[in-house]
């Protein structure tokens, strides 16, 4: 890592080969030794990372406070891999309310009731221990690559648009046309 540190410290340029190489320097950072680099600080990053987040939960139980938990959420970089597996992990074992980037405690009624929130805790033990079962990672796996056969990506198409006539779109006189259009199309294709 630190190879790294200094190429990039000594006005880096990308080799023919696709190497890091310093400018005027030997330093020589070969595409093994950033890969080994990335395996062991994800390992290190993923112990770490499990930690906080386990201890943050813990922290919101005992005193309500978000503020680890928002703490933790300003700490991974914004399109980061697993930022919206944290989200959902931390959403469906406390009452949360996700803004703007920021972590609110959800103090709706329904909420309440569906987390057993009291005066002295957001949630009850059990969807503690249920958090600290697994992972936020491993809550909210990648999902499948899926493979589609000629036939099956038309199909999927007029899912989608079956998808936008639901109730939880709201679509304009144009936007319905457009929709329409779209359908005749695949409906020909298929």
């Amino acid at each position: 890592m630190q190879e790294i540190k200094d190429a990039v410290a000594n006005n880096v340029i990308v080799d023919t080969a696709f190497s890091y190489k310093a400018q005027e320097g030997t330093t020589l950072v070969s595409f093994d030794k950033a890969l080994l680099d990335f395996v062991n600080n994800t390992k290190l990053s993923m112990v770490a990372a499990r930690m906080a987040t386990d201890l943050a939960i813990v922290h919101y139980y005992n005193t309500g406070d978000l503020s680890y938990c928002q703490r933790f959420l300003d700490s991974i970089p914004k399109n980061y891999v697993r930022r919206t597996a944290y989200l959902s992990w931390l959403s469906a074992y406390s009452p949360i309310i996700v803004a703007k980037d920021r972590l609110y405690k959800d103090k709706r009624e329904e909420a309440a009731l569906s987390f057993g929130s009291t005066a002295d805790h957001p949630m009850t033990v059990k969807h503690v221990e249920a958090a600290l079962s697994k992972s936020f990672w491993d809550h909210k796996p990648e999902p499948e690559i899926i493979d589609f056969e000629e036939g099956a990506i038309i199909g999927q198409l007029l899912k989608g648009v079956n998808t936008l006539r639901g109730k939880r779109y709201n679509l304009s006189d144009g936007a319905i046309t457009k929709l329409n259009e779209a359908e005749a199309v695949l409906v020909k294709l298929q």
